[in-house]
């Protein structure tokens, strides 16, 4: 029986309730932010999502933050969790629209 609160791709688990992030059974540490991001961006998986949504769901309203600083998180989020996923293969770039949680489990 799958858990509910267990998001699963891959070998990337993402524990919302206790807020845990797994890759290959490992435990990886995450900061508020990338965990935030990162639960966004798996709530819209294969779909894009621009930097403005992003800060919007992960802050609210009215929060001025820079792009920069989200092309920041994604960058270290492809890094603690894909290895650097340079090709996007998990974490896509959509120029001019924003950022792409893949489910490339098949």
């Amino acid at each position: 029986m799958s858990d509910p609160a267990v998001r699963r791709l891959g070998d990337l688990e993402i524990f919302g309730v206790i807020r845990e992030v797994r890759v290959g059974g490992q435990l990886v540490k995450l900061t508020t932010m990338e965990f935030e991001v990162l639960m966004v961006l798996a709530a819209n998986t294969n779909a894009v999502m621009s930097r403005q949504r992003i800060i919007s769901a992960v802050r609210g309203h009215g929060w001025a933050v820079n792009d920069r600083s989200v092309d920041g998180i994604v960058s270290r989020l492809r890094h603690k969790l894909f290895g650097g996923d340079d090709e996007g293969k998990h974490i896509r770039t959509v120029r001019g629209r924003g950022y792409m949680l893949r489910d490339v489990t098949g």
